[in-house]
């Protein structure tokens, strides 16, 4: 696993992209190439053994040393160190590879679904002791990077007709449910009623997401909608914590499940 020694400093005035999304670092490029990295990847900076985060790389542009890695406050403090100014830390190219055992995701369920259909699923977990896996792990959708994940790499080459996500939000006064994507305003209204349906008697609201929305999903370059041929087939499902946990009324099934199911019953039609 390449890796280097870097110091973590404070981001430049310059530098609003950096204050502004936390999961972004910036680089200079002969640094990201000493370990095999490029301008859009992603990469894990480590503090400590225990201390570390995933980023997406940005170019610096020019700096004062070629090890300087620079963030925003929010993104120096997912490595402890919001308010220190430098820091030294380690800039490995890999991300840590582990199998344990864990709940069933969404997806996962969809394609058991599905299976008789040949649908594929890729999905990419991250845990964290005690909690804080979001903070540690997560990327913003329209920055994955499919070189920095080589199975997502096998799956985008494939070009499918249809793609679908399931993310988790927390947002007072949202929705419970956000239908998004690229896909067709038509999929996306079958899609919210018959996720409805399967949720009935819950309380929870299922709304199809606004064209400005910032959980809407519809940018190209997200990668629900790049991994479909066109890029206009991918459907983003977003969910408070109302609806991924918890169980229907009067039965064992939980929520997550339930979402999950009604998903696959619209794709059954479609794809069949």
């Amino acid at each position: 696993m390449p890796q280097t020694r870097i110091a973590v400093r404070l981001s430049r005035p310059d530098q609003d992209d950096l204050r502004e999304h936390a999961e972004h670092a910036s680089a200079l490029p002969d640094l990201m190439t000493s370990v095999g990295l490029d301008v859009g990847r992603q990469a894990v900076i480590r503090r400590g053994v225990d201390t570390f985060a995933l980023y997406t790389l940005t170019d610096a542009g020019a700096d004062v040393s070629t090890d300087t890695v620079r963030m925003g406050r929010d993104g120096r403090g997912r490595l402890d160190g919001a308010e220190e100014q430098r820091f030294r830390a380690r800039l490995d190219s890999v991300a840590p590879r582990r199998r344990r055992a864990d709940p069933v995701h969404q997806a996962e369920h969809l394609r058991d679904l599905l299976c008789d259909l040949g649908v594929s699923c890729w999905r990419c977990k991250g845990w964290k002791p005690g909690g804080g896996a979001a903070t540690r792990w997560h990327i913003t959708s329209t920055d994955i990077s499919t070189a920095s994940f080589p199975h997502l790499a096998t799956a985008a080459a494939r070009g499918f007709r249809h793609a679908v996500s399931f993310h988790g939000f927390i947002e007072e006064g949202r929705p419970d449910i956000l239908v998004g994507g690229a896909a067709p305003d038509s999929l996306k209204r079958v899609m919210r009623a018959v996720i409805a349906e399967a949720v009935a008697g819950t309380g929870l609201r299922v709304e199809i997401a606004g064209a400005d929305d910032p959980l809407g999903g519809a940018e190209a370059a997200n990668i629900v909608n790049r991994l479909t041929s066109d890029q206009r087939h991918g459907i983003q499902i977003e969910q408070q914590p109302s609806a991924r946990s918890g169980t229907l009324p009067d039965s064992d099934t939980p929520r997550w499940q339930a979402v999950a199911a009604a998903v696959a019953d619209v794709y059954r039609v479609v794809l069949s």
